[in-house]
């Protein structure tokens, strides 16, 4: 581990039509999320409800993820890139470091 580079999930996906600008591409997205939330499950069942609280990721605050879009093959590809809470030059590892050296020919 690195001392500025927070533990996590990394989540890997493929998706397949995607429309980006008027274009349906395939897409591999990848995503970090540092920090886990508790969050309430709850399960119905035929006359009850059962609540639980478990640990997970909010999809709406997702600490790093990118999009890369199977588009623009010559240029290296559409990345569309967040990072929500490396802002300061001290761990922009996410876009300078692990991005940058993504191979993205591998992806699709």
């Amino acid at each position: 581990m690195h001392p500025k580079i927070k533990a996590g999930e990394l989540c890997m996906f493929y998706m397949t039509d995607v429309i980006l600008d008027g274009e349906e591409l395939d897409c591999v997205g990848i995503f970090k999320s540092e920090n886990k939330e508790t969050v309430l499950k709850v399960e119905s069942g035929l006359d009850n409800y059962e609540l639980k609280d478990i640990e997970g990721m909010n999809i709406h605050k997702l600490d790093k993820g990118c999009l890369v879009f199977d588009s623009e093959k010559q240029n290296g590809y559409i990345i569309a890139v967040v990072d929500n809470t490396n802002r300061n030059s001290e761990a922009q590892y996410w876009k300078d470091n692990f991005l940058s050296r993504l191979e993205v020919l591998k992806l699709f």
